[in-house]
Formats: C-alpha cells, sequence, structure tokens
C-alpha cells in the first residue's frame, strides 16, 4: 500500500524535490534572510516588554470614586459579613460593591456621628480592568500581528525578487534591502 501511494505521488514528490533546492539556492546566495525573523523576534521581545510595564500604569489607575470615600462604625458594616469568602450567604459591605473589590482600614482619627465612633474606611483595588485597558489589550495583539505580517512581506519580497532576476544576476542584487524598502514604502497599508 505504501509504494502505490509513493508510486501515486511521485510526480508531487519530484516538485517537492525541487522547491527545496531552489529554496536552498535562494538561501545560499541570500543568507541574510535569517537574520529577519531573529530581528522581528527582539522587535516583538521590546515590544512586549515595552506593553507589560506601560499595562501595569494602566491597570494600576483607579478612578476617583470608586469606592465610597465615607466612614463606617464597624468592620462588618464596611467590608461586609462574610458566609464562605464569596458573599454567597453573607452581606457585601460599602467597600465590596464592586469587582475588583479594595479593602478596608481602621483610621486613627474617627468620624463620630451620634455618639458613635466611625473610624473604619474603604481603600481602593490596587488595579482595574476597564475600556482602557481592554483597548491597550488590543493594541497589543494588533502590533503583533503587524510584526508578523512584516517579517512575512520581508522574506516574501526578497524571494520573489530574487526568483525573477535573471539566472546571472542572482546572488549580486541586494534583494533583502530592496524587498525591506518596497515593502515599507508600498505595503504598509496592506499588512495593517
Amino acid at each position: 500500500i505504501w509504494l502505490i501511494i509513493v508510486l501515486c505521488f511521485v510526480k508531487r514528490i519530484n516538485l517537492a524535490i525541487k522547491l527545496n533546492r531552489v529554496g536552498a539556492q535562494f538561501l545560499n546566495q541570500n543568507a541574510l534572510v535569517v537574520l529577519v525573523p531573529i530581528v522581528q523576534a527582539l522587535i516583538g521581545i521590546i515590544w512586549v516588554l515595552l506593553w507589560c510595564f506601560l499595562a501595569s500604569f494602566l491597570l494600576s489607575q483607579v478612578p476617583e470614586g470608586y469606592v465610597p470615600k465615607g466612614f463606617y462604625a464597624t468592620y462588618a458594616e464596611a467590608y461586609g459579613v462574610d458566609g464562605d469568602g464569596l458573599f454567597e450567604n453573607g452581606t457585601p459591605g460599602a467597600c465590596t460593591g464592586s469587582w475588583p473589590t479594595g479593602g478596608v482600614w481602621k483610621d486613627n482619627e474617627c468620624e463620630v456621628v451620634d455618639g458613635t465612633a466611625k473610624c473604619w474606611r474603604c481603600f481602593p483595588p490596587r488595579y482595574v480592568l476597564d475600556y482602557n485597558f481592554a483597548y491597550s489589550f488590543f493594541v497589543f495583539l494588533w502590533n503583533n500581528a503587524f510584526n508578523i505580517a512584516l517579517g512575512q512581506c520581508i522574506v516574501a519580497g526578497a524571494v520573489g525578487a530574487w526568483f525573477f532576476t535573471d539566472n546571472g544576476q542572482k546572488g549580486k542584487n541586494p534583494v533583502i534591502l530592496q524587498s525591506i524598502k518596497t515593502t515599507l514604502k508600498y505595503h504598509t497599508g496592506s499588512i495593517a
């Protein structure tokens, strides 16, 4: 059965062998094309690190008024009564109304209302997931896809420029630099 399958695909196998030969000739004459994915990966790593650094600032921007600013008489009034850790069987307090929740702290300067000292206050959470972070995450994914498509177009352009060059001129023209210029000048919008 295996021999019959190989015999049925002899033309395809020969075509694959010829394509590999042409690919090997291209790499032999244009070895710098191997640097394109390496530079692309370095740019991608720098972009990921920069985005993570900037996204941490976006996450840490808790809007004013996210938690109440009032004083509360008891911890239970401020934080709530915890039934099983998720407030499903308990009562949420004034400070735990939205996700992610902050916490409660006891102020040394209490507010006295009707003879009752209210010392418990709310503090905001350390991060908030909002539309700013969602927009930033979309930009992160879009720039990653743009980086990948740019590298693919540069390599494809170099291969195309090399393939359609006269056989006597192959390996003499700088097809990679030509492909970078052509890609950035004519194809950036298509890639975007």
